[in-house]
């Protein structure tokens, strides 16, 4: 995911989704600069940056993605973003 631009990399041209995912309670997430070098990685609950819904938080993640990989309704704040890199 790009994270700025609300978009899932690599999806397919003209696929609509919606995606529920549930982390079986603990996952890892790992953050890459541009370059694709790691920057942080990070183990526990769905961070908030991914509760983009009324339906993601805890352990899901839930989100529908448009034809043209643009995840609906994506907003990061400052906070989101501090707690996905603390």
């Amino acid at each position: 995911m790009d994270i700025k631009k609300g978009c899932a990399l690599n999806w397919p041209k003209a696929v609509r989704a919606r995606v529920n995912y549930k982390v079986c309670d603990e996952g890892i997430y790992r953050i890459y600069d541009s370059n694709k070098k790691l920057i942080k990685e990070k183990e526990g609950y769905v961070p908030d940056i991914f509760s983009q819904d009324d339906t993601s938080f805890g352990d899901y993640v839930c989100m529908s993605i448009d034809d043209e990989g643009l995840i609906q309704n994506w907003e990061v704040t400052n906070a989101m973003l501090e707690d996905l890199l603390s």
